[in-house]
């Protein structure tokens, strides 16, 4: 049952930084048609995208319209929303590839002059416009659906934002991930406009990978900028978990709240050194969650740090991608002058962007799936004391430090969090879809997992020794074919793909 608001919240992040991945790539798009030009490629992408807003309208009236007649219905009728919102969306971002390519909305940008500078730094940002646009739009016209199944809820108590706060909500979040990105891209291309006589082919390359190892650790002021974060109020909880990190021997700067209008229940740790680091708690995940559960989500993003993950995660992605780039050089499949040139189509590197993106959501879904789970039994330790078969925890309870107990009533503690956290989002507990559970397994499996593992004391040691051998074998076997590759192609050659 949705609760809370904003549908494409498990999927959309994702899609949108793919689309900006895709759209960033340096190459020439198509012109368009002899039969349209330039001036006829705006107008008809202009057209798609009033046509798909329009499309949204009628969609959003017809359902909150029926949530209004029909209340005994609202199962249904919020499980019909979300199909067709989803079908929507695809619908939306095909179009607008398809005007890339085929419209030749990409050439009819490029080929601007702002200023007297062709394609100046950040032409993306209007290149990315009818997308961006629409789905504005689109969210715009969805808030009476999303205020319907608000008020015809459970949760009819708590205030519905306006129509304002609810799109920037759903503009923070959705693109989470794709405004750091452009910034990154923008910063490098002003970089290397202002510095003629640097050799693209050999600077860009280094510049992206000193920009990435810059940006990163500066990412969480980014987050807060973008999502208005603002510290935990002071009171009862703040002060739980800030004891919570002291008894887990976890550094952080600050605990931030992200005001949502009450309509995402979620967290999220950002940052690897200490002292930019925060953890980043939802209005609606401390309000809607016990202190039990909140503490136990806390643990569970303090567990993303105690191991290591985020810092994996980007070892991991950069090994990838150049032991991935150095097979197709080294196979045939794609030449040095193929994966480098800027004066290629665009369209001649999507097989190689495809072959990346079906790499990351394969291998790096499998290994995220994994330390997500490793993440849920640190927040279980978390809240857990030392007597295993606990049948509840009081005042006088003492956890135990550095997260090294782990007690039924910590694992049940998570469990409740974990349900709370799907029904107020919206997450279907078995059926959530690929692309919603890529990166975290099913609530069902997760839940079903860590029953076991109460039931069970051989359970949990016997994944953590897997999954030791799953993230070192990935890491060593990567190494393996980076070296090799080296062999074979050679290091500037390979250094050469990535500009």
């Amino acid at each position: 049952m949705k609760e809370g608001y904003g549908g494409e919240f498990r999927y959309m992040p994702f899609l949108l930084l793919l689309v900006v991945t895709f759209t960033s790539l340096p190459g020439k798009w198509p012109a368009p048609p002899d039969w349209l030009g330039p001036a006829g490629s705006a107008l008809l992408t202009l057209f798609g995208i009033v046509l798909l807003v329009s499309l949204a309208g009628l969609m959003s009236r017809q359902l909150s319209r029926d949530l209004v007649s029909h209340p005994d219905n609202r199962s249904l009728l919020v499980r019909r929303y979300a199909a067709r919102r989803f079908y929507l969306s695809c619908f939306l971002l095909l179009f607008y590839l398809g005007a890339l390519y085929f419209l030749g909305w990409g050439a009819t940008v490029r080929s601007l002059i702002f200023f007297g500078v062709s394609g100046p730094p950040g032409i993306e940002l209007l290149l990315l416009a009818p997308l961006v646009g629409a789905l504005l739009g689109c969210w715009a016209l969805f808030y009476p659906v999303d205020r319907a199944i608000h008020l015809t809820g459970k949760a009819e108590a708590l205030p519905f934002p306006g129509r304002f706060s609810y799109v920037l909500v759903q503009a923070q979040h959705n693109l989470i991930l794709a405004v750091p990105l452009l910034l990154l891209m923008i910063v490098q291309q002003v970089v290397l406009r202002s510095l003629p006589g640097l050799d693209e082919e050999v600077v860009a390359p280094l510049l992206s990978l000193g920009l990435l190892f810059l940006f990163f650790p500066m990412l969480p002021w980014v987050l807060r900028l973008l999502l208005r974060l603002k510290p935990l109020p002071a009171g009862p909880l703040r002060d739980r978990l800030l004891a919570s990190a002291r008894r887990l021997h976890f550094r952080c700067n600050d605990i931030w709240l992200w005001k949502t209008g009450n309509g995402i229940a979620n967290a999220m740790v950002t940052g690897i050194s200490p002292w930019l680091r925060y953890i980043v708690v939802t209005d609606r995940l401390v309000t809607d969650l016990t202190p039990d559960e909140v503490e136990a989500v806390f643990g569970h993003e303090v567990g993303h740090i105690k191991h290591h993950h985020p810092l994996y995660y980007l070892v991991f992605l950069l090994a990838s991608m150049g032991a991935l780039i150095g097979v197709l050089l080294a196979t045939g499949l794609v030449t040095a002058e193929e994966s480098s040139s800027a004066a290629q189509d665009v369209a001649a590197q999507l097989p190689l962007l495809l072959i990346l993106i079906g790499y990351v959501f394969v291998v790096f879904g499998f290994l995220s799936r994994r330390c997500e789970r490793q993440a849920d039994i640190y927040g279980c330790r978390a809240v857990s004391c030392a007597a295993a078969s606990c049948s509840g925890h009081d005042g006088s309870t003492v956890l135990v430090p550095r997260a090294r107990g782990l007690c039924a009533t910590g694992i049940q503690h998570f469990i409740s969090a974990l349900e709370k956290v799907a029904r107020v989002n919206g997450i279907s507990r078995d059926k959530p879809g690929w692309l919603s559970s890529w990166l975290h397994s099913t609530i069902a499996l997760r839940v079903e997992f860590l029953q076991r593992m109460c039931s069970d004391p051989h359970v949990e040691p016997r994944f953590q020794r897997r999954l030791v051998l799953v993230k070192w074998g990935l890491l060593l076997g990567l190494g393996a074919v980076f070296l090799t590759v080296i062999l074979v192609v050679g290091p500037g050659k390979l250094l050469g793909s990535f500009g």
